[in-house]
């Protein structure tokens, strides 16, 4: 494992999402990873607004998703790539109904320690094979498009469902020139969208593509498209 991929596991916790906090520390334990206890889902997109979680995966109590439905497709959306493993005392239509929604797994409590520690290294391996077949590399950057990063050996953020899909459109075209049309197009399926909306979409791309890398950047072709490209490009044509 490259020292990059090291730095970002480190960063990763397993989100525990349920009114008590006592199975915080065994499924700590379990999985050999830092964990993060939160009493309920609002808690947890809070702190994620002020400062983005590294989720590698999410332990979810049933009664979270009983006491509010909406919570399972939000937490899908919000972090795509995590497993979601249902905790609960016995199955039940409740547990099928969150299963059916999209859940990955499910553990009975009390929980026994190597049958969560087999399940999770299952899920996790699961998840690394999905996303190395989406994920592209360019210069010093990879960007994910299952987790929605974007990483460099400096730093790794997170991108919207937008932003996500706009870069990994450049980088796919990495030295290219890219149509505004075929932005907007990609960028925003079925919906019609303005050249200042894009403008503004793409300089806060940019921006956060400056800040990951010192030798990628998007360069602007006015009245014709944007191309990501090396910086050693565009110091030759400046």
């Amino acid at each position: 494992m490259g020292q990059l991929a090291r730095r970002l596991e480190n960063d990763q916790y397993t989100i525990i999402l349920d009114p008590q906090s006592s199975l915080a520390t065994t499924i700590g334990q379990a999985t050999d990873t830092k964990s993060k206890w939160f009493q309920s889902f609002a808690d947890l997109i809070e702190e994620h607004k002020n400062n983005p979680i590294h989720a590698l995966a999410f332990f979810v109590n049933l009664n979270v998703f009983k006491s509010d439905p909406k919570v399972l497709p939000s937490l899908k959306d919000t972090f795509p790539v995590c497993p979601v493993f249902v905790l609960t005392e016995s199955s039940s239509e409740e547990l099928t109904e969150a299963m059916a929604l999209g859940a990955d797994d499910f553990l009975l409590t009390p929980i026994e320690p190597s049958i969560l520690k087999l399940r999770f290294l299952v899920r996790k391996a699961a998840i690394a094979k999905r996303a190395s077949r989406d994920s592209v590399t360019v210069g010093d950057l990879t960007i994910d498009t299952v987790s929605r990063t974007v990483s460099s050996p400096k730093t790794s953020k997170f991108f919207s469902n937008i932003e996500i899909r706009l870069i990994s459109l450049l980088a796919q075209n990495f030295g290219k020139v890219v149509t505004r049309e075929a932005l907007k197009a990609y960028g925003w399926p079925n919906l019609e969208v303005t050249d200042n909306a894009l403008n503004r979409k793409l300089y806060e791309i940019r921006h956060r593509i400056n800040i990951l890398s010192s030798n990628v950047n998007i360069r602007t072709l006015y009245g014709v498209g944007f191309i990501l490209e090396k910086m050693s490009l565009l110091d030759e044509t400046a």
